[in-house]
């Protein structure tokens, strides 16, 4: 009766301690989805700041080429005002 008794007791502790151990299976893995979920959701605000971020970028490309050929318009606008200046000066 003793050994019955012990192997019963037995028994429900390992089954206590399976419980146990599922329970706190169940509460990880809630908690792994939780935070693959923010992951996503992470990923799709990366995703689409380096999509703004591209097309700033273009944008600032396009500007500054465009800037340069203002520069370049102007300086040659510099040179020939000041070959004109020297001519009326001779």
């Amino acid at each position: 009766m003793y050994s019955a008794e012990l192997k019963i007791l037995d028994r429900n502790t390992v089954q206590y301690m399976v419980d146990q151990m599922q329970e706190a299976i169940n509460s990880l893995s809630a908690e792994v989805s939780t935070k693959q979920e923010t992951i996503e959701s992470l990923s799709a605000e990366v995703s689409t700041k380096q999509e703004s971020i591209d097309s700033l970028s273009l944008e600032l490309n396009m500007k500054q080429e465009a800037l340069q050929s203002k520069e370049q318009q102007l300086e040659e606008a510099h040179q020939k005002i000041k070959e004109l200046q020297q001519l009326l000066g001779k």
